[in-house]
């Protein structure tokens, strides 16, 4: 049970998921929440705006997912179709052999008979056609080719500051995450009650658990009360590129 369907299995605990993954049947996710949410909480730092986005598709206000069929998409690629409909936004595929395609390729070409997962806010406001016209009608070409005719390439990672005022579990998937997008020689600055020497076995077995050692992080750590002006004072809030507040075994309160 159930017949030919999937299991999701919720697991508080990453140094579990590999066991969870290997009892469970084929098919089966194992999904870790808590990591989840703190990686969100690093990638939404990234860019501004992009946290009162996740907060509208998660939400139950404002827009909801809806899964429909429609016609006149049998042979356009994923970004024609996804310009061609109004007022919803279009972020996946179910195929006729139910399987979901969240955000797949943009030149990805329908055969017709899929269904398309849509962001809209009423499912009145969801056409039963698609208004197709050529892309080059919907969006200025000269958009679609920017990044293949100048060559674009990302912008390296820069050398950066980063503060976390608080102490708690997540620290160890942030601190991976953190470490993914910071440039090498940036520095994280920890300010805790919770005792140096436990913060520091504590991350050290994280990344243990994690297989994942810090190459572009250098972790300071600073004791003391939360509420201690003269000692926030002494971080160097001034030169921060980012600083977030966490309250131990609290809701998070984003400051980054």
């Amino acid at each position: 049970w159930p017949c030919n369907g999937s299991c999701v299995i919720q697991c508080q605990l990453v140094r579990n998921q590999e066991l969870f993954s290997r009892i469970a049947k084929e098919g089966s996710n194992v999904l870790t929440s808590v990591d989840f949410v703190s990686e969100l909480l690093v990638q939404c730092s990234q860019q501004r705006g992009l946290a009162e986005v996740v907060r509208s598709t998660f939400c139950f206000d404002g827009d909801e997912f809806y899964v429909q069929p429609m016609e006149g998409i049998k042979g356009r690629t994923f970004m024609e179709v996804l310009f061609a409909l109004p007022r919803v936004i279009m972020i996946g595929v179910v195929t006729s052999g139910n399987q979901v395609e969240l955000l797949p390729p943009m030149d990805r070409r329908f055969k017709g008979d899929e269904q398309l997962v849509l962001l809209a806010e009423d499912d009145s406001d969801i056409p039963g056609e698609a208004t197709l016209n050529t892309l080059e009608q919907c969006v200025d070409p000269r958009l679609l080719s920017c990044e293949r005719s100048q060559g674009l390439k990302p912008t390296p990672p820069k050398q950066q500051i980063v503060i976390i005022v608080g102490w708690n579990e997540m620290v160890s998937a942030m601190l991976v995450e953190l470490d993914k997008i910071v440039g090498h020689g940036s520095t994280l600055v920890i300010h805790s009650p919770v005792d140096k020497a436990e913060r520091e076995e504590f991350i050290l077995k994280s990344q243990v658990r994690r297989k994942h050692n810090c190459k572009n992080l250098v972790v300071q750590h600073s004791q003391g009360p939360l509420g201690a002006r003269f000692l926030l004072e002494e971080l160097p809030f001034a030169q921060a590129d980012r600083s977030e507040e966490r309250r131990v075994g609290k809701e998070c309160r984003s400051r980054w």
